[in-house]
């Protein structure tokens, strides 16, 4: 089965804000939340979605495309609990890692958009902080002890450094060396890589972190670093000098004051945007050497002075936060008054085509299955009762084509749209039972597999196909392959001078419809 739709997708390159009452430091924007709870994370995937998460176990995903905001607590409550989430972090393939202050089953966890599902993964001591490398690595700051890393690979959990104090914030450069922040005035790196660790507590000339907790840290386009914490302490850390820059007092007026600053981020100008408590908002530009004021931004000061506890750049520079008392909601930056800017649209027409095709089992390269090729034979004794019987090429039953190893048939999504996969026959001969499944240990003596848009469990289990439409597959993506087993039951059949015939017909149909 197949089909066509056209879809208009619209894409705005680059839009210049025309001048307003807050053309001087932007504007900041309330968004769709969770609720009332204290919002404690916020991470944005590569394709601009924001993940954000809280106390109570809250946690959720706003797509900027239709400002809307969708409540995933269900998904993650079953290991999570009502505890409080304190940190989330994606890696390259969108898989979005959830650390909690406690859990009823784990305390580090996993979300898979692809499939809408949740599942803890370790359970340790409370999660404060965390990040992803590369290779998919994740590395988590724990309360009371140090540094732990998580390897998805081996399902391992060990620790990396475990002289600190809590580790409330880290961030990892483009050579994946990790940058930590913890109680006490610790800071240092660990490149996760080379397994080198470099303590640097002391590159802060004077002393002047002292023993301050870092809140957080945050790393540039330039490769410096910069870290936020209590009262009032700023500053930014070169890698080339090894040297951490005291910027604390380039709050003209100091306007920040001695308030704790929970949160840094820095945007692809190499701006460092910070935030924290009684609503602090603020811009630092390395050009100028100046902590600039933003609270203004934020009309009918619908912040106020609720603490904002994270911040998070898209690729757009738009600057996204959390805080307590649910706060969410974004910044936008004006034009930059020395760039001159123009926008245009640009459309695309996309093609949806709704396809699959179907592949055989082979024996060799000389007998294979096929679409009008595809023999039960029982084997001696013949008595019309067999079970977990495989495909043949013929009649004689001789050459297999489904083995343990091999299934009858492959489906590939050809079209351009993820597709649901059903399966029937147009008759079965009586005393037949035709079984599906994955793999070929998902064979049961009674069938109780089921595929269904929550659950597929078909690599461990089967299902009986018959005269009625059943669904063997949901969301195979574009390009995707499925292999399957499709085994015969006999149970008294009777014989027949030649084979009865059935027809198997796959149905596809585009995902959600």
């Amino acid at each position: 089965m197949s089909g066509t739709r056209i879809v208009l997708v619209t894409l705005f390159i680059l839009a210049a804000f025309s001048s307003s009452v807050f053309a001087d430091v932007g504007v900041a924007k309330a968004l769709p939340g969770l609720g009332n709870h204290h919002l404690n994370a916020v991470a944005i995937n590569s394709t601009g979605f924001i993940y954000f998460a809280g106390n109570d176990g809250v946690f959720g995903v706003y797509n900027p495309f239709t400002n809307h905001t969708t409540n995933l607590t269900s998904r993650v409550s079953g290991w999570v609990g009502t505890y409080n989430i304190n940190a989330i972090a994606i890696n390259g393939s969108g898989v979005v890692y959830i650390g909690a202050e406690g859990g009823v089953t784990h305390n580090l966890g996993v979300y898979y958009p692809s499939t809408n599902t949740s599942v803890g993964l370790k359970n340790n001591v409370p999660i404060k902080s965390l990040v992803v490398n590369s290779s998919g690595a994740v590395y988590f700051g724990i309360q009371n002890n140090g540094l732990d890393v998580y390897i998805p690979s081996t399902d391992t959990v060990s620790a990396v450094y475990n002289n600190f104090k809590t580790v409330y914030s880290l961030a990892i450069n483009a050579s994946d060396a990790v940058f930590v922040g913890s109680a006490d005035g610790k800071f240092a790196s660990y490149n996760s890589n080379t397994g080198v660790y470099q303590g640097l507590d002391s590159s802060d000339p004077g002393d002047w972190l002292s023993t301050s907790y870092i809140w957080d840290v945050a790393v540039a386009p330039n490769g410096k670093v910069y870290l936020t914490g209590q009262s009032g302490k700023m500053g930014v850390y070169d890698p080339a000098t090894g040297v951490s820059t005291d910027l604390s007092a380039s709050d003209t007026g100091n306007w920040i004051s001695t308030n704790d600053i929970d949160a840094v981020v820095v945007n692809s100008l190499g701006h460092a945007y910070v935030a924290g408590v009684n609503g602090m908002f603020g811009i630092y530009k390395p050009t100028t050497g100046i902590t600039s004021d933003l609270r203004s931004a934020d009309a009918g000061n619908w912040i106020g002075t609720t603490e904002i506890r994270r911040v998070a750049v898209n690729g757009l520079d738009n600057i996204y936060f959390v805080g307590y008392s649910g706060k969410f909601g974004f910044y936008t930056p004006p034009d930059d008054p020395l760039t001159d800017y123009q926008w245009s649209t640009v459309s695309w027409f996309v093609a949806e085509t709704v396809a699959h095709s179907v592949a055989y089992g082979v024996y060799d390269t000389e007998y294979a299955c096929s679409q009008t090729a595809q023999f039960y034979v029982e084997p001696a004794v013949v008595n019309g009762f067999v079970k977990k019987l495989n495909a043949s090429t013929d009649q004689t039953g001789t050459y297999k084509c489904q083995n343990s190893t091999q299934g009858i048939i492959r489906i590939t999504n050809t079209g351009t749209v993820g597709i649901n996969i059903s399966a029937q026959f147009d008759q079965v001969t009586s005393g037949v039972t035709m079984k599906v499944a994955m793999n070929d240990s998902g064979w049961q003596n009674s069938c109780n597999g089921v595929c269904n848009k929550t659950t597929c469990n078909l690599q461990i289990k089967c299902l009986v196909v018959n005269t009625t439409a059943v669904g063997i597959r949901y969301d195979l993506a574009q390009n995707a392959t499925q292999e399957y087993w499709i085994w015969a039951d006999f149970r008294g059949v009777a014989g027949t001078v030649s084979p009865t015939k059935g027809n198997m017909t796959t149905t596809a149909v585009k995902y959600g419809v």
